[in-house]
């Protein structure tokens, strides 16, 4: 994955967004709207992380797409992409 997103990266410059960052970034776990689910905070969501996955707690019961959390993140992340600094505000 490191591979193609490095691609990607290369090929659209500023343009990119690298989703992953978002969901392991705890900047975006701490707004006002996630917070209180305290993602990054659990053993397993450190396992994970330490893994180079997201945090366990924003990835669905299948283990493989993203539960509503997961989205939520991104969904913050690209709005801050798009927008600047100020999307985190």
């Amino acid at each position: 994955m490191r591979t193609v997103n490095a691609a990607y990266r290369a090929e659209y410059g500023p343009a990119y967004h690298e989703t992953m960052a978002d969901l392991r970034d705890p900047r975006l776990w701490a707004l006002p709207a996630l917070r209180p689910y305290r993602i990054g905070d659990s053993a397993e969501d450190r396992r994970w992380l330490a893994l180079g996955l997201p945090p366990r707690s924003v990835v669905g019961s299948d283990r493989k797409h993203l539960n509503a959390l997961g989205n939520t993140l991104v969904a913050h992340g690209l709005h801050r992409h798009l927008t600047g600094a100020a999307g985190l505000v």
